[in-house]
């Protein structure tokens, strides 16, 4: 029934909105097969399904939305393109944050010295350390628990392992072997990225 009223409004000209809850299950079907009868290769059909990984309903790689979509949008011109969609559109998620960031640092130079000013930031600490928490475990529960958990409910399937692994080498790295631990943790975020890549951290 939903593919003939599409049809029947396509050969209509009328316009036609498909929706549901997160857009893959049912919306999502709906337009791969419609891609599918328009001649749209697999590869294509596949790559444009993967967007509903990323609803709002889904887990934690709606965090990586922006990312993705500009890798998505570049790709199809090459994978230099696509690296460079994906840096711009996270650049662009970024910045607002760190223009906010540089007002403040900005406020803190000229009146950090008061004394009102030094009594609200010292009543703030406490919040600040709760954000800053509330943030790292945030981050932890993202890196190192397994979506697959909550389908499989299996003990093997509770961690991400090799995040877990990668994290476990890092530790030795930067805190137990003299001849890395003093590197700039820069090197250790570039080395991770690549790691990532390479493995296919994000199941890619």
């Amino acid at each position: 029934n939903i593919i003939s009223q599409i049809t029947k409004d396509v050969s209509e000209s009328k316009p036609c909105y498909i929706h549901c809850v997160e857009g893959a299950d049912r919306a999502g079907t709906v337009c791969a097969l419609i891609e599918a009868l328009c001649g749209m290769s697999q590869s294509d059909i596949d790559k444009d399904y993967e967007l509903t990984s990323f609803s709002i309903y889904t887990d934690w790689r709606n965090r990586t939305f922006p990312t993705y979509v500009g890798y998505i949008t570049g790709l199809k011109d090459g994978p230099v393109t696509a690296v460079l969609g994906a840096a711009i559109a996270t650049l662009g998620l970024i910045t607002p944050s760190i223009i906010i960031i540089l007002i403040i640092a900005k406020f803190l130079k000229a009146f950090g010295g008061n004394k009102t000013v030094q009594g609200a930031f010292y009543g703030l600490r406490p919040a600040s350390t709760a954000l800053i928490a509330s943030a790292g475990l945030g981050v932890a529960a993202i890196v190192f628990l397994n979506p697959a958990f909550s389908e499989t409910k299996a003990f093997a399937d509770l961690l991400d392992w090799k995040s877990v692994a990668l994290a476990a080498v890092l530790i030795v790295l930067t805190r137990f072997l003299k001849p890395t631990k003093k590197l700039h943790p820069i090197v250790f975020i570039a080395l991770s990225a690549v790691v990532g890549i390479v493995f296919r951290f994000a199941g890619a």
